[in-house]
């Protein structure tokens, strides 16, 4: 038997219950300093949050603001997170019912498009019910392992007999397969950790306008929100200056998943490829001190960066051994023609910063 909702925008004071919501549906705690930073400053905007309400809040679709090049125009997008339905309410048609109240109200405020990175419950519904295309079926996830030991105890079960008799052999194949001892140095770059993103920054994004067709603008603001600011961001920030003229960034975290200690190269943003070879080798070196199994960055395989990541030992990760198949979706909201295909994945620059999930 259904049980009665309501559907209404958010109010001041909802998330109270948008949190509680989201430690019942996720098993996550997320505490107010986290709401507030990811929906109320972002320097894009403010969100379009629907809520469905019973006796509480039991049922969210959220949008967040993203401004987006496209071409040589910055366009008005979004992001697609923090789905989340009740256990109780669900089979009601209530995420479908709300993600269509959110992009009328999106349309009607100027949003030009959506993405998302749905995990596998949400993935069908965004392409079945609500008309979302696939950006990429291919893998985008480049993956080094650092340490076969450990990564082969995982995937035999802890076995340690069978572990160390196949560590060897595959250690060997992997280092000639993969030339995973290159190592970029250029003696005009220096080196940092960066705990600021200042002006230099934003000329950084504007030199980027020719190689990359379209991507979130990454300027000192959104730079600054999306990973000085966030609570409990824990990222290393290198970047590569010359005679302090920024030439790129790569952005790093370490997390504990899967009975792993995975590496994310979260971001990289560079003008040039030896400087992207630089800063992915700093990442190597950075993630082997801190005794990392595996790093992981995603990437469209089409990109130069991306065969910077072959060059020094990645490869991309098939689908079938992945824990979870990386989805990159999204809808067009708008008619007005926009100067660059954005349902093409090859005009598109995409990393994991550009998920809420890092």
């Amino acid at each position: 038997m259904n049980k009665l909702w309501n559907l209404r925008e958010y109010r001041e004071g909802d998330e109270y219950s948008i949190i509680k919501l989201h430690e019942k549906v996720f098993s996550k705690p997320k505490n107010m300093e986290w709401w507030l930073w990811q929906y109320k400053r972002n320097p894009s905007g403010q969100p379009i949050i629907v809520l469905a309400e019973a006796e509480d809040i039991i049922g969210q679709y959220a949008l967040i603001p993203l401004r987006v090049k496209v071409g040589n125009t910055i366009c008005s997008g979004s992001l697609s997170l923090d789905t989340m339905v009740h256990p109780d309410y669900r089979g009601q048609h209530i995420f479908t019912t709300l993600a269509k109240k959110a992009y009328d109200l999106a349309f009607q405020r100027g949003f030009q498009f959506v993405i998302g990175f749905p995990n596998k419950n949400s993935y069908p519904g965004f392409i079945n019910n609500l008309q979302w295309i696939n950006l990429c079926d291919t893998s985008t996830l480049w993956v080094k392992p650092l340490d076969i030991n450990n990564l082969l105890l995982k995937l035999t079960g802890g076995k340690k007999i069978i572990s160390k008799t196949l560590n060897k052999p595959i250690s060997l194949f992997i280092d000639q397969l993969l030339n995973t001892h290159q190592n970029f140095n250029r003696s005009d770059l220096s080196i940092t950790k960066t705990l600021n993103f200042d002006e230099r920054y934003n000329l950084l994004f504007e030199n980027t306008f020719i190689r990359q067709k379209i991507m979130v603008v990454r300027d000192k603001f959104h730079l600054n929100w999306r990973y000085i600011e966030k609570p409990n961001g824990d990222y290393m920030i290198f970047s590569a200056e010359d005679k302090e003229i920024v030439k790129g960034y790569i952005i790093l975290k370490c997390i504990q998943n899967y009975g792993l200690r995975i590496g994310f190269i979260v971001d990289i943003l560079t003008l040039e490829t030896n400087v992207s070879q630089v800063l992915i080798s700093t990442a190597i070196k950075y993630f082997e001190s801190k005794k990392i199994d595996i790093i992981g960055c995603v990437m469209f395989p089409d990109k130069s960066i991306s065969r910077c990541f072959k060059q020094q030992g990645f490869f991309l990760a098939p689908n079938q051994i992945l824990p979870e198949k990386i989805h990159v979706v999204m809808k067009t909201l708008s008619l007005e023609r926009l100067p660059i295909s954005i349902n093409n994945h090859n005009n598109w620059f995409i990393t994991w910063g550009d998920n809420d999930g890092i």
